[in-house]
């Protein structure tokens, strides 16, 4: 290698060695990619379980409330919930990506009883069962369950 540098030739990266690099850096920018996209579908999941619960827990509390019985609607093809009761109605926007499985109205009596149920949420990868039910005024989250499709 001396010899080459008294020649003048520079000590520099041989074509070889920087195909190697970018392929190594470009397989992990890949991976990271792939990576984020899973952590963000898993994201938007948990955000609408939590939008749809504190929808139903709010619906719970206006009923028991005003003491009006009222009704939880999901409207598949507008992928929205909607509350309605006499002279009120409130309606909130689930991410387009996710979809809500087994969702049968949720009638609610003039104290806001909310009768045990499971409500499934599903992504294109994943899927969130929640079991819900009323006790003492607050909508209880039990048995949870979270599965990879």
């Amino acid at each position: 290698m001396k010899q080459l540098n008294k020649m003048g030739l520079s000590r520099a990266f041989t074509l070889v060695e920087t195909v190697i690099t970018l392929g190594i850096v470009c397989s992990m920018m890949i991976f990271t990619y792939f990576s984020l996209k899973d952590v963000e579908e898993q994201e938007v999941l948990n955000t609408n379980v939590n939008t749809a619960i504190q929808f139903i827990g709010r619906a719970s509390r206006y009923s028991g409330v005003n003491q009006v019985a009222l009704t939880v609607k999901y409207y598949e093809s507008k992928n929205e919930l909607v509350l309605v009761a006499k002279n009120y109605s409130r309606r909130v926007a689930l991410d387009p990506r996710v979809k809500l499985m087994r969702f049968s109205n949720i009638v609610m009596g003039p104290n806001g009883y909310l009768s045990p149920r499971t409500i499934t949420f599903a992504t294109k990868k994943y899927s969130r069962q929640i079991k819900m039910q009323m006790m003492w005024g607050k909508i209880i989250n039990g048995n949870e369950r979270v599965s990879t499709g």
